[in-house]
């Protein structure tokens, strides 16, 4: 029979290592992790070509419709390109009606520059950007004369207004130093003028006349007597239209001056030119 084992010897000393092994299998992917922070920004690339001209635009003609027209029965305005012709209408009137304005308490201050309101004890009224003030229209008036007499011996002349007290009359009167006036804007207008003329002969007073594009439309003579000088006067209101041209005008004899002349200060002739209303 088989004796007993006996005891283990010493281990021997180890091998040379043996070659690799092959490549496990990829192991599953594990979860993403935080994001990191973001890069600096990079630099600007260049600058792309420029890109070819557009075409070119299309011309448009436009014409002014009247009330009444087929496609625009308010009136308005036609334009025709290449793709046609389109219209731009205007809308139908509003109704007739009034407008009521009630009283405002609040202070004029330059924001409402222009407000209405409607006072009761002041009636209707507008902020100027300082004061409530009742709303009347601005006064358009002329006021000056001729700064020399006039001489207007055997001739219908001119009474020339190169003296002036004050002119407010832009956009509605040019008044020119030679006496003519042009009416720039339509409406009625009020002339008056009283002059100091000089002395005349029995059976020839001055005379004198207000014409409206070359033709008379009012005329007035002195009323005095032998030797003594005497004041002419005519007020009068007339409707001009755009485009007139009038002017006052003196007939004298004897080599009277008539009138005699304008000054700022103590004036013995002067003419005002006021615009009242359309």
């Amino acid at each position: 029979p088989m004796g007993p084992m006996g005891p283990m010897g010493p281990m021997g000393p180890q091998g040379p290592m043996g070659q690799a092994g092959a490549d496990g299998s990829d192991g599953a992917v594990g979860p993403q992790g935080p994001q990191g922070p973001a890069g600096a920004d990079g630099v600007d690339g260049l600058d792309g070509a420029t890109g070819a001209d557009g075409a070119d635009g299309v011309s448009v003609i436009g014409t002014t419709l009247l009330d009444g027209d087929t496609n625009c029965p308010w009136g308005g305005v036609a334009y025709t390109s290449i793709s046609g012709t389109h219209y731009v209408c205007n809308g139908e009137p509003g109704v007739d009606g009034s407008v009521q304005l009630s009283d405002d308490t609040s202070e004029c201050i330059p924001e409402n520059d222009g407000t209405l309101r409607y006072s009761p004890t002041g009636g209707l009224e507008v902020c100027n950007g300082t004061d409530w003030v009742a709303a009347l229209p601005k006064a358009v008036m002329f006021s000056g004369g001729c700064a020399s007499d006039t001489n207007a011996n055997g001739a219908w002349t001119n009474y020339c207004l190169n003296g002036i007290d004050f002119n407010t009359t832009s956009g509605y009167l040019a008044v020119n130093g030679n006496g003519s006036i042009a009416v720039q804007k339509a409406g009625f207008y009020n002339i008056r003028f009283s002059g100091l003329v000089a002395a005349g002969t029995w059976g020839a007073p001055t005379q004198g006349q207000i014409v409206l594009n070359g033709g008379a439309i009012a005329t007035f003579a002195a009323t005095q007597s032998f030797g003594e000088d005497t004041v002419m006067n005519i007020n009068i209101s007339w409707p001009f239209a755009a485009g007139d041209t009038f002017a006052v005008q003196f007939y004298a004899s004897n080599n009277n001056p008539a009138p005699y002349a304008w000054t700022d200060t103590a004036a013995q002739s002067r003419l005002q030119i006021t615009f009242t209303g359309n």
